[in-house]
């Protein structure tokens, strides 16, 4: 999948949690943050990344 369908399917997600569910992007991001946190301590291998200006990322050690 390239960047930019990553990024019509995030932009889908946000619309749906704000429509559906009343969630916020702001909450919808900070939710997805708090949950890969969780996943990352029950041994997942997921990678969590920053945005240290915008557009670059530095992928972050929990």
């Amino acid at each position: 999948m390239d960047q930019e369908m990553k990024k019509d399917a995030v932009e889908m997600l946000l619309s749906t949690a704000a429509k559906d569910l009343g969630i916020s992007p702001v909450e919808f991001v900070q939710l997805a943050q708090q949950f890969a946190i969780e996943y990352k301590n029950n041994g997942e291998d997921i990678d969590i990344y920053r945005e240290i200006s915008p557009g670059v990322y530095r992928r972050i050690e929990l």
